[in-house]
């Protein structure tokens, strides 16, 4: 029977998926996995990037830590979700407006908003309060 090697033709920075549709990073020689579909976007990677492989193959890379998404996915971007909620992203983190108030005071507009998800929203670690501009 052959012994199997890990190929070396899998270079950093690839994306590679098994069978069962994990999707990992490859990274100083671990495979990193995606937990899910958004914190693949977060990196704004296209699946079609994505390089399938054996399980075979997949095993024989050592695991590494999953990847987080991507805090500053949506830095500068003014969000909101469909429930409610109006967000400016900055750094990293996502600030909320006290009231209409201020968010005018910055010269948005309503429709100036990127709708995301809870989930995504969620995953953006709280700021401090936008405070009124002057």
């Amino acid at each position: 029977m052959a012994l199997m090697t890990y190929n070396t033709h899998f270079k950093d920075g690839r994306h590679v998926k098994n069978s069962s549709g994990g999707v990992y990073q490859l990274e100083n020689g671990v495979k990193r996995a995606f937990p899910n579909e958004l914190t693949f976007l977060s990196y704004s990677y296209k699946w079609s990037d994505v390089l399938p492989i054996s399980n075979a193959e997949l095993n024989l890379i050592p695991d590494g830590s999953v990847m987080g998404y991507n805090v500053h996915f949506r830095d500068g971007y003014l969000v909101a979700f469909p429930s409610g909620g109006m967000y400016v992203i900055d750094n990293g983190f996502k600030r909320p407006f006290p009231n209409e108030g201020v968010f005018f005071s910055y010269g948005y507009k309503f429709l100036d908003a990127l709708v995301i998800s809870k989930s995504e929203l969620n995953l953006i670690p709280d700021g401090v309060a936008m405070p009124p501009k002057i």
